[in-house]
Order: structure tokens, then sequence, then C-alpha cells
């Protein structure tokens, strides 16, 4: 982990720390990370896959690290995670992860101190299904979607005067897509079956590349390379899409 101090307005940092984390389930080689804040405070969560393909939590304050805990079933190495609290007061966390066994976009759900689990089939009795199934998380579409790139980048916003999840990645054609979830703060997410594109929003440069997102009110933004290594912003505001070049 390294720890930055950026003072306000600087487009500088400096680094005040750079150590290694000490867990219980090792990181996979080829992991993907992401990581929320919780609880409106100096206290924080870090998603990654484990040795075993175990999608796994570290969780922190200013006190230190916990060893890390497995939460969910296994994902697809090499294949990236988003993470997104929507509710940073009671916390209502959204992890997304490429499940390996479907290769589908699945997630876990954190909300009233618990992440959900999967329901075990009556037919399925070894130890090690039972193993994986009581971690599975749930897909966020049973539709087959012809651009869905397993091995994509993968980013999350919630845009909270919407009640609304945005997940991005790139698609297989180049093109950048949503899955849009509804009703985030109850307890039955709507999620579209299908993800859209928007016709203003640029293809990336590569099959797969990164993707990265912020979400506010009803304000999200999300940042891609395209253009030859060019960084390129799409900006929701309300229900209007604007784009521009960073850099």
């Amino acid at each position: 982990m390294v720890q930055l101090a950026c003072a306000a307005g600087s487009s500088t940092c400096a680094t005040t720390s750079n150590s290694i984390l000490q867990t219980t389930n090792a990181p996979h080689e080829y992991t993907g990370l992401s990581a929320v804040t919780v609880s409106n405070a100096q206290d924080w969560r870090i998603y990654y896959h484990d040795n075993s393909s175990f999608l796994s939590e570290v969780e922190a304050n200013l006190s230190g690290f916990k060893s890390g805990t497995r939460i969910g079933g296994t994902a697809l190495n090499g294949s990236s995670i988003a993470a997104v609290n929507a509710n940073a007061t009671t916390n209502n966390i959204n992890v997304f992860y490429v499940d390996q066994l479907t290769r589908a976009l699945s997630y876990q759900h954190f909300t009233h101190g618990a992440w959900t689990v999967g329901i075990l089939s009556p037919e399925h009795n070894s130890s090690i299904t039972k193993l994986i199934q009581s971690f599975a998380g749930a897909t966020v579409s049973d539709e087959r979607v012809t651009s869905w790139n397993p091995r994509s980048g993968l980013g999350a916003a919630y845009s909270s005067g919407q009640d609304q999840l945005h997940v991005y990645y790139t698609g297989l054609d180049l093109g950048i897509y949503e899955f849009l979830g509804n009703n985030i703060s109850s307890t039955d997410t709507e999620w579209n079956s299908q993800p859209g594109r928007n016709h203003i929003w640029a293809e990336a440069d590569y099959v797969g590349a990164d993707i990265a997102a912020v979400g506010w009110n009803d304000q999200v933004r999300f940042f891609q390379q395209s253009g030859k290594g060019r960084m390129v912003q799409g900006a929701l505001s309300n229900t209007t899409w604007t784009e521009a070049f960073v850099i």
C-alpha cells in the first residue's frame, strides 16, 4: 500500500509511506484490485483475488490492517474487480467481479452487516462445490451479452440522486458499455438485462482496456484510454452525456 499526502488544489502528491500488507489469504499474482471507504471515516476495504482465486477482502483503519477474509466465489484469473459503496452511513457495498465458472459479470452485496451468499442446490453434495456455491454472488444479467469481454477492465459508480449503479466495461468491439442498476437503496436491485452504449462514447484503444468511474448525486464520470494513448472523460449530468479529452 502506498499512502499519499495531497494538498488541496495541488497537482502533485507526496508519498508518506509504502508498505507490504500481510494477508492470511495471499493475493493471486494476476489479481485485480479495488477499494472503498466506509462509515464516513478513515476506514476502508480492499478487494482482491486470493491465491485460490476466491474474492477476498482486507479491512483497515488508522489502527492498522486485518489479515483478510474470503467473501465471494472463485473469480476468473486475470479479470478485474470494481467496488462501490452506495451508502457510507449504513454501508451498502457492491463488489463486481467475473465468475470463474460462468465468466459472467457477478457481484457480492454487503448490507445490514453481512455479505449475501448463494443458495445451495440439493444435488450439489461435494464439499468443494458447497464451498464455491456458499460464496457465490449474484449475476448481473442472465442473458447472453454479445459485447461482453470477461477480461475487460471494470469501473463502477453510484449516483445517489438517481439511486443508480453504473458498471462500465470495454467490449469486444472496443466500445464502452454500461450495465445499469436501479433502486440500489432497496433490498432488490433491478438490473437492465442488456448493457447500454451512448453514441458519443469513444472507442477504446484496445480490447479489454482499463476503465475507472466515480459518481455523486446525479453526476457520473468515467475515464478511458482512447485516441492512441489519450485519456477521455465521459460525463453524465442528470440525463445528458458529454465527452472531453483530459490529457
